[in-house]
Formats: C-alpha cells, structure tokens, sequence
C-alpha cells in the first residue's frame, strides 16, 4: 500500500471516486511530515488547505486568556484536518453553509 492508497480508500468510503478524478487529486497531495512539536498549523494563521493524518497523532490546541496551553481535540490515524471556519473563508463559502457541502472533494491549489 503506497502513501496515497489510504486517502483514496478514506475517500471511497464517503463517495465514489473516477480514476480521472483521483489522478487529478493525486497531483494536487503534498506529502508533509511532521516531527514531534511540530505545526501543521499554528494559532492565529489563517488555513488554506486540507490534511489527512496517515499516522500518528496530533493535538488541537488553544492559547488561553491566562497563557495557558488547552487542549481542545485530537486528530488520529485516518482522519481529515483542517480550519473550517477559515477553509470556508479560503473558498469562499459562509461558515454556516458549510455543514451543507457533503461529498464533496476539496482540491489544495
């Protein structure tokens, strides 16, 4: 299994994929790794893209008013990352519209 199988297994569970369509995709996949203590995204940046986690695990974290770190979530091993809020913005579509996009597939320029 290459790097990209399970995102298009991930991918096919959810909605039905052409081979044109997922050579479009394919194209458009980063391969980014992260070391321990390291961002995907840091608070306060603006997100522009989408991330699916292969392995490992990371942490949402939230700076408090007191300076104190919170965590807020966990994204595990096959699943699907990002801002929503600020993705929405990106593509522009309004954040309470964004529950209504299902199965849909979002490419990173």
């Amino acid at each position: 299994m290459n790097n990209f199988d399970k995102i298009k297994e991930n991918i096919n569970s959810v909605v039905s994929i052409t081979t044109d369509e997922w050579d479009l995709m394919q194209d458009k996949i980063e391969i980014v790794t992260l070391n321990k203590n390291e961002f995907y995204l840091k608070e306060n940046s603006i997100c522009n893209s989408v991330a699916f986690v292969e392995n490992g695990l990371l942490i949402w974290c939230k700076t408090l008013d007191n300076g104190n770190e919170a965590t807020t979530d966990f994204a595990f091993a096959g699943e699907w990352v990002s801002n929503n809020y600020h993705l929405a913005n990106y593509l522009g579509v309004a954040p309470k519209s964004l529950s209504r996009i299902r199965n849909n597939i979002f490419y990173d320029k």
